[in-house]
Formats: C-alpha cells, sequence, structure tokens
C-alpha cells in the first residue's frame, strides 16, 4: 500500500457550530457499491495558532462516514486558547475513507493545520 506522508488541511477555523471541514479521507470511486480498496489516513497532529490579542475556543471532532454528525463525535470541546499561542496535538488517530474532521472557534483568527499519512 503506497503512504503519502503531508499536510491534510490549513484552514481558519470558521465561528459558526464545526462549519469548516478541516480533513475528509478520500474516497475510491466504487466505495458506494462495496467494491475496491478503501482509504486510511493516519492524522499524527492539529496544530493550532490563535493570532488574536484575546483568547479563544476550538472544538474539534471526527465524524465516520455516512454517520449524522452529533456530540458522541467531538474529540476536544471548548478548549481553551491563551493569546497569541500555538496549541500541538499530537494524535495518530486513524480514519477510513469517508471520514471527515471538523472544528469550529469562539472567535475569528484561529488558524489550524492537519497533518497525517494517506494510504491507499
Amino acid at each position: 500500500m503506497p503512504s503519502s506522508m503531508k499536510i491534510l488541511g490549513q484552514f481558519e477555523l470558521s465561528t459558526s457550530s464545526f462549519a469548516t471541514t478541516l480533513y475528509t479521507v478520500p474516497q475510491p470511486h466504487t466505495l458506494s457499491t462495496g467494491t475496491g480498496r478503501r482509504f486510511q489516513t493516519i492524522v499524527s497532529s492539529i496544530v493550532l495558532c490563535n493570532r488574536d490579542s484575546s483568547p479563544s475556543l476550538y472544538s474539534i471532532r471526527v465524524v465516520p462516514y455516512e454517520a449524522t454528525a452529533g456530540v458522541e463525535h467531538i474529540i476536544f470541546n471548548s478548549v481553551s486558547m491563551g493569546s497569541n499561542v500555538t496549541d500541538i496535538v499530537s494524535l495518530g488517530m486513524t480514519l477510513e475513507s469517508g471520514d471527515l474532521v471538523q472544528g469550529f472557534s469562539s472567535a475569528a483568527n484561529l488558524s489550524v493545520s492537519v497533518f497525517g499519512i494517506e494510504t491507499s
């Protein structure tokens, strides 16, 4: 299985509830028919940077493929970040085709980068 280490996504988090999709695991075109090889991704880390002079809160959730997003998918809820600081979250989280990572913050000026390894 070929693997590719990469930046999976880089965004400014929205202040609307989980409006920012940070990463979606690729899907083979045949996934809907149940055939074909599934993709996997290991999310190694998420880096969040509060570029503002005021504190902020952030939330991150992981939603499985075809699931209705809900509170059970939240992995970080209203985590407090000081002003002008960076948080590095090391995960080692494994995802499959169609799974997605979403997030939002309580204020603007919060950047996020998701790093990992995609396999197919």
